[in-house]
């Protein structure tokens, strides 16, 4: 059986890198690092809240994770195609409330899951790692392709392919879809919303 996994949470020209960035240069090298910095996250048992020891262990781990995200592009990325729809004010807030919402979420879920999976690392080209997945107790497999953008400080995640499937345009289409229902106010209200359950959930962000 195969299944999408909220795994999240995020091409582009060729820059030059220096040779002490080389590791950085790596989609491989950059994808197996940040793997192992998911597998760092500490998380309490389901229906338990962290502890304050693991929320302190964790600001560490979640500070390394943000550099290897393009904050810029997941949080423009998803409202790209309805943009003249918002405001400067209101899309300066949803990049906000997007982004606590995507470290809020994914960064424990994906550490949760890659440390139960079974995994197999290799690259799927133009600055692109397929990672296959699979948690024999569930008997699930699922197949992540991270997609990473060049820049200055060395690659960082733009878009996550979930069986073949993009996230950002995922989002697109979900967010589109509310705007039209309920205007762009009401999708910020209801990303807050999620926001403020999921750290009642979770606890805060680290």
């Amino acid at each position: 059986m195969r299944a999408r996994v909220p795994f999240p949470l995020l091409l582009l020209v060729l820059l030059a890198v220096p040779a002490t960035h080389a590791a950085e240069a790596d989609p491989l090298a950059r994808t197996r690092a940040l793997i192992a910095l998911f597998e760092k996250v500490q998380a309490p048992p389901e229906g338990a809240a962290p502890t304050e020891a693991m929320r302190r262990a964790n600001a560490d781990t979640y500070a390394a994770l943000d550099g290897f995200f393009d904050r810029q592009a997941l949080t423009t990325a998803p409202i790209a195609p309805h943009r003249e729809k918002f405001s400067d004010a209101q899309a300066e807030r949803f990049a906000a409330v997007f982004w606590a919402l995507l470290r809020l979420v994914a960064y424990p879920d994906s550490g949760a899951f890659l440390r139960e999976a079974e995994t197999e690392l290799g690259e799927a080209g133009d600055a692109a790692t397929r990672l296959k997945a699979r948690l024999p107790k569930d008997d699930l497999e699922t197949e992540v392709v991270f997609r990473w953008k060049p820049g200055p400080d060395g690659l960082r995640v733009v878009d996550v392919d979930f069986d073949g499937a993009s996230l950002m345009k995922d989002y697109q289409n979900q967010f589109g879809r509310l705007i039209a229902k309920h205007g762009v106010d009401g999708l910020i209200a209801k990303l807050e919303a999620r926001r403020a359950d999921e750290e009642k959930k979770r606890g805060p962000l680290p």
